[in-house]
């Protein structure tokens, strides 16, 4: 399957938001789409891009700390996985499947800005663009558990979205990640014990007296 045909796809769908028809689906409907899709049909495949572009989107945005370039590297999870369906054997879920994409293509986009040495302040200033929501979580503490989770090292910020924000279990995370089920549970324990560090040391600056002041 050819590139061409990959980006003929439609990512013009309104602000990334799933299209209806894929709200009343099954996965009976999403393993008609699959086949068909394998055949060829990009229709078929554009019914799939319309049941996950959303949380696709909202991870690579949080992944990235940034809503454009987390648009980007969704829209390019959706042409690796058409240029590669013939090599998806259904071992786990298709979304599985596409959260594996996606969280390889962010990782390395996250080393090679590492490795370009980007400027501190100019990676940290991208937080301030993305906006990804979490309907039980809201104000002054969704805020705060975002901005600390951004602040967690690469793959310890994937598993905490992964298993928080996504509602995965460890043993998919595992498999998007590829890593063993102990190696996930490992990266979200540490990174838990990192938060809490994080929040109290916060706390401990906004209870401290201002004796510098």
């Amino acid at each position: 399957m050819s590139t061409a045909v990959a980006l003929s796809l439609p990512w013009h769908a309104v602000s990334w938001q799933p299209m209806t028809v894929a709200r009343r689906t099954s996965d009976s409907d999403e393993g008609q789409w699959l086949e068909a899709a394998r055949g060829g049909d990009g229709d078929a495949f554009t019914l799939i891009v319309g049941r996950y572009q959303a949380e696709i989107f909202r991870y690579c945005a949080r992944m990235l700390r940034n809503e454009s370039e987390g648009e980007e590297m969704a829209q390019e999870t959706f042409v690796r996985a058409w240029q590669n369906l013939s090599g998806f054997r259904g071992e786990a879920s298709l979304k599985n499947w596409l959260y594996k994409i996606a969280t390889n293509l962010c990782l390395n986009q996250i080393s090679s800005w590492r490795r370009t040495q980007r400027d501190e302040a100019d990676f940290d200033a991208m937080t301030s663009s993305a906006n990804p929501e979490r309907d039980t979580l809201g104000g002054q503490q969704a805020t705060r558990v975002r901005a600390a989770v951004t602040k967690l090292p690469p793959q310890q910020r994937a598993v905490v979205m992964l298993k928080i924000f996504e509602d995965l279990k460890f043993h998919e995370i595992a498999t998007a990640m590829g890593l063993s089920e102990g190696g996930v549970k490992a990266h979200f324990f540490v990174a838990i014990k990192n938060l809490r560090k994080q929040f109290d040391a916060a706390d401990a600056i906004s209870a401290a007296p201002g004796e510098m002041s």
